[in-house]
């Protein structure tokens, strides 16, 4: 065992000063520690989602005032304190500066940004240079949609059928001139495109409201070219109506297109209405004429209905409320074949206040989601498919019309609730659904056959679908 050398004596009088050396180097670390500390980049907002506020943003006239003009804006925080920092173009040089702001001063900027998230989110959200092109060739491609509506109409008015190319054809170059020179945003387009088919359907009503009487052929003659120039004439006036509308900047998008949406649908209601007050056998003039009047006065009594104005709503949770009543629809269908319900009382009841309940849920379940467009995007795709996937089912199973209907029901429902599960705050963003595709086990089943040494086989998939509601 070696031996063990002793500590060495330390003189009581060399060791004097230490507790004064000691209190010196704890005052220097607690200085320098905030400047060493590391540097990590701070959200404009407290959701962690703006990181970088650009001149264009919609974002960038909350902090002007404070730091002047920029071309583009970050944070950095450490631990004890928050750095801007600026970028500018002086004399076309890029130019870079910092200073520190106080965190209570910087929480109040961020208490701004939300408040500024939430209104830019009624509107569709933060639009780039790219979205707005793209949303220019979709408000053209929307549009041009309905043009052969209108070469139809001009067809029957000039007797020629030349003149169905000519105004089909010419509304791609108008409308795609018209687009470059509009402020689009993606309430705008929405708006007049189903502004467009709303005010398509109210003219057809009105056509037919008008004439109805019509006897001979003379007569008849009138009655379809006017019915087609009232439809066509309601289509494009609801179109620029509705686009001048909810671009105004009095107006919150949310609530404007909630009540587009209740507008359009209550045409379905008035329907309904009809059919539970006349019962079986009601006039023309009853039915077009209050589907009618149901659309076209719901300005007035949808918002206290529904509560459109106390809703907290995206722009995205209002285009979901409404895609929540196709589903809604096949739903009552689905319901009325199944009871076999042949009264027209029963079921105009089915029709009314069935869809004036199902539009309220709609706009209840989406109320607060607070998702973006690509959920919208995300859901329709899934709907269509959904559709597709239960006409699938159809076509394989061959089952009877009452089943038939509830699978394509349940199918459509199927992707509206997959679909609606993204992009909210309340919703991971994530998938939650999981697919996995296996197709070397359709070999590998070849080769597992039963034997009479092995009757029973496990089975082996192929295809695997896991989802999470």
């Amino acid at each position: 065992m070696l031996p063990q050398k002793p500590f060495p004596h330390v003189s009581p009088r060399l060791c004097r000063g230490c507790g004064g050396q000691a209190f010196t180097f704890l005052l220097f670390l607690s200085f320098i520690t905030p400047a060493l500390s590391q540097e990590r980049q701070a959200s404009f907002d407290t959701k962690g989602t703006v990181l970088e506020i650009k001149a264009a943003s919609p974002y960038a006239a909350i902090w002007k005032p404070e730091v002047g003009e920029f071309d583009r804006l970050l944070a950095f925080e450490a631990d004890t304190s928050v750095t801007i920092e600026v970028y500018r173009t002086i004399n076309g040089t890029s130019m870079r500066s910092r200073w520190p702001m106080d965190r209570v001063r910087f929480a109040l900027f961020q208490a701004r940004l939300d408040s500024a998230i939430t209104a830019v989110m009624k509107r569709g959200g933060e639009m780039t240079e790219e979205a707005i092109e793209d949303l220019r060739s979709t408000f053209t491609y929307d549009q041009t949609a309905f043009s052969t509506i209108h070469g139809t109409t001009a067809s029957i008015l000039t007797e020629s059928g030349a003149m169905f190319w000519l105004v089909t054809g010419a509304s791609y170059f108008a409308l795609s001139a018209i687009s470059d020179n509009m402020n689009v945003t993606p309430a705008n387009v929405e708006a007049a495109k189903y502004g467009h088919l709303t005010g398509l359907v109210q003219g057809y009503l009105a056509g037919l409201l008008l004439f109805s009487g019509s006897s001979g052929w003379d007569e008849f003659e009138t009655s379809v070219k006017g019915t087609f120039a009232l439809t066509s004439l309601g289509g494009i006036g609801h179109a620029i109506a509705s686009y001048r509308y909810i671009s105004s900047p009095d107006v919150d998008p949310t609530v404007a297109y909630l009540r587009m949406s209740a507008e359009r649908h209550a045409i379905v209601w008035g329907f309904g209405a009809t059919l539970l007050a006349a019962g079986e056998d009601p006039s023309t003039e009853a039915i077009t004429g209050t589907a009618l009047a149901f659309s076209l006065s719901s300005y007035l009594w949808s918002s206290p209905l529904f509560g459109f104005q106390r809703r907290q709503m995206s722009w995205a949770d209002a285009l979901l409320a409404d895609e929540f009543m196709t589903p809604w629809y096949l739903t009552l269908i689905s319901l009325s074949t199944s009871l076999e319900i042949e009264d027209a009382s029963t079921l105009g009841l089915v029709l009314s206040a069935g869809g004036v309940s199902g539009f309220l849920l709609g706009v209840n379940l989406n109320e607060g989601r607070m998702r973006s467009l690509g959920t919208v995007k995300r859901t329709r795709l899934l709907m269509y498919g959904g559709a597709l996937l239960g006409l699938g089912v159809i076509i394989g199973a061959e089952p009877e019309a009452k089943a038939a209907l509830w699978i394509v029901t349940g199918t459509t429902w199927l992707g509206y609730f997959i679909g609606g599960r993204f992009g909210g705050e309340t919703h991971p963003t994530s998938s939650s659904w999981d697919l996995r595709l296996m197709p070397e086990n359709l070999a590998l089943g070849q080769q597992m056959k039963p034997t009479p040494e092995r009757p029973f086989v496990r089975p082996v998939p192929v295809a695997v679908l896991s989802v999470s509601l």
